[in-house]
């Protein structure tokens, strides 16, 4: 195997595994925002409707962007790499990594779908949990307790 096969492998695995960290760390604060938005509680108190709107505007709505672009940035590199590490586009060497990377690139393009489709649902969830509409089969209410609602 060639040096730049083993280098493009090697490419293509820390750029997985530094996309799945930044990931993971992004998906666990819009979590965090998201039920703070919805149950309009920050670290055990209550906060203002304006604040809940606040931090889906600002941290919420942005983060989830960022995420998808991040994602959709990754997959591209993925894509190019063989361009970038070898010089002959001619090679078999190029037409393997090419492919390899091909396949690659389709885990971060179809998380950033994914996540974009997640977005949208989770826009609407908290728009009309902040418009004060119900927001339907989204939220279950406990059994002998009324007026309040948890999410699922």
């Amino acid at each position: 195997m060639d040096y730049s096969a083993i280098l493009a492998i090697l490419a293509i695995l820390s750029m997985f595994w530094a996309m799945m960290r930044v990931l993971l760390t992004a998906f666990t604060t819009l979590n965090e925002r998201r039920d703070t938005i919805a149950t309009g509680h920050l670290d055990g108190h209550p906060i203002t409707l304006e604040h809940r709107k606040t931090i889906f505007f600002h941290d919420w709505l942005p983060l989830s962007g960022a995420a998808i672009f991040f994602m959709l940035l990754v997959g591209f590199m993925i894509a190019k790499l063989p361009s970038l590490i070898l010089s002959d586009s001619e090679s078999i060497l190029n037409n393997r990594l090419s492919t390899l990377t091909g396949l690659a690139a389709i885990m971060p393009f179809m998380l950033a779908v994914g996540y974009f489709c997640m977005t949208v649902v989770g826009t609407i969830f908290i728009g009309r949990v902040l418009s004060g509409k119900s927001p339907g089969s989204l939220l279950a209410t406990r059994p002998g307790e009324t007026g309040h609602t948890y999410p699922l």
